[in-house]
């Protein structure tokens, strides 16, 4: 299962939504996708969409997911760490007025110098990229 998070952020975050189908056509086998929109404005038939989550079906939607995608918040990166997820990610920008700075880009770019996320594109999909990334995260957080 993929699980896809904006967080509740006012701001449209359509941008992750349309890079990820992007990926997502690519593929051949779509596993079932789970969306937590928030106030986006997006649409797709082929997704379970839900606007907001209590933080409870959040983490269980988490622990479930083979998958994480997500904006760079801070809550979302550390509760999937704590869940050995490696998170896949795309950083909201005060460019396309998705926040009001750009500390979600500042924060990703720290993240990926770290190994502790990888950057939401095709590649990010592969599964010996994904058992090579749970083993540094373990590494590095539980030991």
């Amino acid at each position: 299962m993929i699980f896809i998070s904006v967080g509740n952020n006012e701001a449209n975050f359509f941008r992750l939504f349309k890079k990820f189908e992007t990926i997502i056509n690519k593929k051949k086998n779509i596993e079932k996708i789970i969306c937590q929109i928030g106030h986006t404005n997006y649409k797709n038939r082929n997704f379970k969409l839900i606007k907001f989550l209590e933080k409870k079906k959040f983490l269980n939607f988490l622990k479930k997911s083979d998958f994480f995608i997500s904006h760079c918040g801070a809550g979302s990166i550390l509760d999937s760490l704590r869940y050995n997820k490696i998170p896949i990610v795309l950083p909201r920008r005060r460019f396309y007025k998705e926040h009001i700075d750009d500390h979600q880009l500042e924060f990703y770019k720290k993240l990926l110098s770290l190994k502790l996320i990888l950057p939401l594109e095709l590649k990010s999909f592969s599964l010996k990229n994904k058992f090579k990334k749970k083993k540094i995260v373990k590494k590095l957080l539980f030991k």
